[in-house]
C-alpha cells in the first residue's frame, strides 16, 4: 500500500517455528522487515533471511541488521553493497564466484 507494508500469514503457525524468509532482492528492506515483525509477532523462535541480489540502497542495510532477524545471508552479485556491511553485521556474504567459475570451466 504505498511505502506502507501489510503483511498477514496466511496459513502456518510461526509458534516455535524456525523460519526463512527467501526474497530475490532487497531494496528498502522495509518489505523483510515488516514479514520478519509478523513471523515474531506470531511467536516465531528465529527469522533468517536469504536474499541472492542484495541492492540495499540508502539505510536498508541498517534496517536489515535490525534484531528482528537472526541471520541475513546475501550474495556477492552487488559488491558495493558488500562494502558498506559493518564487520559487526550479522549479515552474512555468500560468494558467487565459485559457482561462476565452475559454470565457466565446463
Amino acid at each position: 500500500d504505498g511505502d506502507r507494508r501489510i503483511v498477514v500469514i496466511k496459513s502456518g503457525d510461526p509458534r516455535s517455528a524456525y523460519c526463512v524468509i527467501v526474497d530475490d532482492l532487497i531494496m528498502s528492506g522495509k518489505t523483510l522487515f515488516e514479514c520478519a515483525k509478523a513471523l515474531r509477532s506470531g511467536g516465531a523462535q528465529s527469522v533468517n533471511v536469504f536474499v541472492p541480489h542484495a541492492v540495499c540502497p540508502g539505510s536498508a542495510l541498517e534496517l536489515i541488521s535490525d534484531e528482528v532477524f537472526d541471520d541475513v545471508w546475501i550474495t556477492d552479485s552487488c559488491p558495493w553493497t558488500v562494502k558498506k556491511i559493518p564487520v559487526s553485521s550479522k549479515i552474512k556474504v555468500v560468494s558467487l564466484a565459485p559457482l561462476i567459475a565452475q559454470d565457466l570451466l565446463r
